[in-house]
C-alpha cells in the first residue's frame, strides 16, 4: 500500500471515530507526535501498549549512485526509526492474510535491492549512451571522408573536362558570350583549320611528311619488318599516364600497382622530380605522370631491372 496519509486525514478519521471536532483531533495528534519524538530521541526506544515499539537505529556511511546524474555519492551516517507492532495489532493487520505463512525479513533489504537495481540501470544507460555517441562520431568521420573524396573527384573531372574554347575566352578576358566578337571567331576557325592541315603533314617531332605517304610508328611494327618506300617511319612519343594525388597516396603504392614492385618508385620520381621536391611527401591534388614500363626498362620479373632501380634509389637517398 503506497497511499500516504497526512495529519489532516488522521485528524478527520479520529474526529469521526471519537465524535470530537477536527481541531481537537489535530491538536491531540500534534501533541502526541511531539511527545513521542522527544521520547525516541532521548531513550532511543518508545513502547506503546497494544500498539507496538518504536526503535531508533544508527545507519553507517555508505556509497550509492545518484539516479539523475549517475555519479557515485556518499550517504552520510544517520538514524532511522524501526517499528515493531504489538501482537494484537499485528494479528488485526494480518487477519486478511492469515492463510499465508509469515516470514520475518530485515527492514532495509528491499531498499538495498531497489538501490542496487537503480545503480545497475544507471550504469547500463550510461554505457548505451556512450556506445551511441561513439557510433555517431564514427559515422560522421566516414561521411566527411566520403564527402571530401566526392568533392576532390568532381574537381579533377572539372579540370579534365574544361572546354578549350572556354579557356581561350577567359584568357582574353571575355566575361559573357554576347561580348565575344564574331570576327574573332572567324579568325579562330581559320587558324584551327590551317593548323590541322599543317599538323597532318608533320610527324610528332615537327618534321615534314611527304604528301600522300603513309605514316606509321616504329613501335607499332613487328620485328624485322621492312618499310615500303612511300611509308614515313616515326618514333611513337611516350607521354605516360596522368594520375592525381589523393590522401594516402605514395609513390611506392603507384609503383606496386602499375609495375608489380614497389622498388620502381624511383622512375615515377625521376619523371616528376621537377614537381616533387621530396619523394616521401606528396601534395594532395598534384597531377603526376606515370611513365610506361618500356621507357625505363621496368620488368618486375627481371632481377637486373630490380637491382638497377634499387641502386638508383640508393643514389637518391645519399643526396
Amino acid at each position: 500500500m503506497d497511499e500516504k496519509i497526512n495529519i489532516q486525514d488522521l485528524a478527520a478519521r479520529l474526529a469521526e471515530k471519537e465524535a470530537i471536532s477536527k481541531k481537537e483531533a489535530e491538536s491531540f495528534l500534534r501533541e502526541f507526535f511531539e511527545v513521542a519524538s522527544e521520547a525516541i530521541l532521548s531513550d532511543k526506544l518508545l513502547k506503546i501498549k497494544d500498539w507496538g515499539t518504536f526503535k531508533l537505529s544508527p545507519v553507517e556511511n555508505r556509497e550509492s549512485v545518484d539516479v539523475v546524474t549517475g555519479e557515485r555519492v556518499l550517504i552520510p551516517a544517520h538514524y532511522k526509526i524501526a517499528f515493531s507492532p504489538d501482537k494484537q495489532l499485528a494479528q488485526a493487520v494480518n487477519e486478511p492474510f492469515s492463510l499465508f505463512e509469515p516470514i520475518e525479513i530485515e527492514a532495509d533489504i528491499n531498499s538495498k535491492k531497489i538501490e542496487e537495481k537503480q545503480e545497475t540501470k544507471v550504469i547500463e544507460e550510461k554505457q548505451e549512451t556512450e556506445a551511441i555517441e561513439e557510433k555517431q562520431e564514427n559515422e560522421a568521420i566516414i561521411e566527411k571522408q566520403e564527402t571530401e573524396a566526392i568533392v576532390e573527384k568532381q574537381k579533377t573531372e572539372e579540370i579534365e573536362e574544361k572546354p578549350i574554347v572556354t579557356v581561350f575566352a577567359k584568357s582574353l578576358n571575355f566575361k559573357e558570350k554576347k561580348h565575344f566578337p564574331v570576327g574573332l571567331i572567324a579568325v579562330f576557325v581559320i587558324v584551327v583549320v590551317t593548323g590541322i592541315e599543317f599538323v597532318v603533314n608533320m610527324n610528332p617531332f615537327g618534321e615534314p611528311v611527304q604528301k600522300g605517304a603513309k605514316q606509321v610508328y616504329i613501335s607499332q611494327l613487328p620485328e624485322q619488318e621492312s618499310l615500303p618506300q612511300d611509308t614515313i617511319a616515326t618514333v611513337l612519343p611516350d607521354i605516360g599516364e596522368k594520375r592525381t594525388i589523393t590522401r594516402g597516396d605514395r609513390l611506392t603504392s603507384f609503383a606496386l600497382k602499375e609495375y608489380g614492385n614497389k622498388v620502381f618508385w624511383v622512375y615515377i620520381y625521376e619523371e616528376n622530380k621537377n614537381h616533387i621536391k621530396n619523394p616521401d611527401i606528396l601534395m594532395e591534388g598534384l597531377e603526376i605522370v606515370i611513365p610506361s614500363a618500356q621507357k625505363y626498362g621496368i620488368d618486375a620479373n627481371s632481377q637486373e631491372s630490380v637491382e638497377k632501380a634499387k641502386n638508383l634509389a640508393i643514389s637518391y637517398n645519399k643526396h
